[in-house]
């Protein structure tokens, strides 16, 4: 074997370890248990809209759901956002439209 052929077989080699390498650690990192954050149960977005129909307050939402003041006004602006309304009773409307809620 020339000096050549040996270069290319062993860059070669170490290609396809560490090929196997990288695929080894992805389906380790697969198989991995999810952190505590990741267990925590979502809220539902029809829950949080049902409980803004019932006029409650986000730290009245906060404690029947378990979390943070904050973490109520982030879910309730994230679903502004995807729903593309600026406020509660826009969200609302459109709720109603849909036929997420019932009209009081």
């Amino acid at each position: 074997m020339d000096e050549h052929e040996n270069f290319y077989t062993t860059s070669s080699r170490i290609l396809v370890l560490t090929t196997l390498f990288l695929f080894v650690f992805l389906i380790q990192s697969c198989n991995q248990a999810p952190k505590e954050a990741e267990k925590e149960p979502i809220v539902e977005v029809k829950e949080i809209i049902l409980m803004l129909n019932k006029g409650l307050r986000n730290k009245e939402i906060a404690e029947i759901i378990f979390v943070a003041e904050g973490t109520v006004k982030k879910h309730i602006y994230n679903i502004c956002q995807k729903w593309n309304v600026n406020s509660r009773i826009e969200l609302l409307k459109i709720a109603r439209e849909f036929g997420l809620i019932e009209v009081n």
